[in-house]
């Protein structure tokens, strides 16, 4: 049982190994394509976004995404 336990561990952080190596989403959205996610356009276009909707994307994308960034993970 203690050995069957200690093959499955193994197997699993080989596989968090590869997982970690793989690049999933390799284009990241671009201002103007998180600006319309967010629904914040027009003021993207007007060029007078806040702070907060500037950090936005980057606060979801933390919490929401977990191969976006190693914090992330």
């Amino acid at each position: 049982m203690l050995l069957d336990d200690l093959y499955q561990h193994r197997d699993t952080q080989e596989t968090l190994a590869v997982l970690d190596r793989l690049d999933l989403d390799t284009e990241k959205p671009s201002e103007e394509e998180l600006a319309r996610k967010f629904g914040f356009e027009e003021d993207y276009y007007k060029g007078t976004l806040s702070w907060w909707q500037e950090i936005k994307p980057r606060i979801w994308s933390l919490f929401d995404e977990p191969y976006s960034s190693n914090a992330a993970k």
